[in-house]
């Protein structure tokens, strides 16, 4: 009787016990997988932070440059020295 309800069920009974909530056969190696993925994820992130704060520095670069440019123009149609920074520019505001 055994063997025809192994032959009728065919390889299905080697997982009724995972689909059962058994015990699940562990990879010897997920935990140096897992520690793997997580410095990927690490160094991705690094990278981004990266990118992003390079492309922050063009940003100020570039608005600086239209501070000062804004500066200059002020300098030449006011017949004032006008020097402008981030701080100066919004002290109105803060």
């Amino acid at each position: 009787m055994d063997f025809v309800m192994k032959q009728a069920l065919g390889g299905a009974t080697k997982d009724m016990g995972k689909m059962l909530g058994g015990d699940e056969e562990k990879d010897p190696d997920a935990a140096k997988k897992e520690e793997e993925r997580q410095e990927a994820l690490r160094q991705q992130e690094e990278e981004r932070k990266a990118k992003y704060a390079k492309m922050e520095a063009e940003r100020e670069v570039m608005r600086q440059g239209i501070r000062d440019k804004v500066g200059n123009w002020l300098s030449t149609h006011t017949g004032q020295l006008v020097t402008l920074s981030e701080e100066n520019l919004f002290s109105d505001y803060l």
